[in-house]
């Protein structure tokens, strides 16, 4: 199966946030362990943009790879137009692109830890149209598992947002609270528990979703997109459940 990762990490120049750095090589690092399903360096695409027609491009030219799953993540300042109700990533300021134009395939997971607070825009929004250093897919490939996984997973675009409408995402040292909470449940879920090798982003997101609400009240990660289905696509491989069959099968 061909996949692609498209990874953007926009800080600000208004009010700079120190933790996207973190947020797109903790995204990374986690992809290409064996846990995020062992991507190699190759189906990994990290951007730092620094305008609205770079984010354009490079999702024309991801298209143009036509990937058969994608994985898109966002780190950096956001909100929603009040006049459609559509979600927006900011890449500097007077620099936006709508959060659900950066799609590049028929089976995505789409995940932004931005603000979702409402603003007025000032100057037209642009469409989307037309890493890591460490391998551990050395030690343990968990490639195939995962592309089995998305190839019974029926098309669309399940999104992920770091809260809900009218709210702000809380930032920390260590990333954005959703992306640290998300990748801290579902490692641990693959890595301490018998659960079943493949870890779907709906499980992933529920136990993110409580991490973050017991810390924050005011901040309700939400899932969107196509999530009326019968098989969510997987996040997380259950590494764990992995091990013990391959110690069972050779005695």
């Amino acid at each position: 199966m061909k996949r692609l990762a498209l990874i953007i990490g926009c800080p600000g120049d208004r009010v700079v946030l120190q933790g996207v750095p973190k947020d797109v090589n903790n995204i990374a690092l986690f992809l290409s362990s064996p846990n995020g399903g062992s991507w190699k360096k190759d189906e990994i695409v990290i951007s730092a943009p620094t305008t609205a027609r770079e984010v354009v491009a490079i999702v024309a030219q991801a298209r143009q790879l036509r990937p058969e799953y994608g994985f898109i993540y966002f780190s950096g300042h956001g909100g929603i137009n009040e006049r459609n109700g559509r979600t927006v990533i900011e890449i500097k300021t007077g620099e936006e692109v709508y959060a659900d134009s950066i799609t590049i395939s028929g089976k995505e997971l789409a995940i932004f830890d931005t603000c979702r607070s409402y603003f007025s825009p000032t100057v037209p929004i642009l469409e989307a149209r037309s890493f890591a250093e460490r391998q551990d897919a050395l030690e343990l490939d968990t490639s195939e598992v995962f592309n089995t996984a998305v190839s019974s997973c029926e098309n669309g675009r399940i999104e992920l947002y770091s809260s809900s409408p009218r709210e702000a995402s809380n930032d920390t040292r260590e990333g954005g609270l959703f992306t640290v909470k998300l990748l801290q449940r579902a490692t641990g879920i693959s890595t301490a528990s018998d659960y079943p090798e493949k870890i779907d982003c709906a499980t992933a997101f529920a136990a993110a979703k409580q991490a973050v609400e017991a810390e924050k009240r005011d901040q309700h990660p939400s899932m969107e997109g196509s999530i009326r289905r019968r098989i969510f696509f997987p996040f997380a491989i259950g590494i764990r459940s992995i091990r013990l069959r391959k110690q069972f099968l050779h005695g």
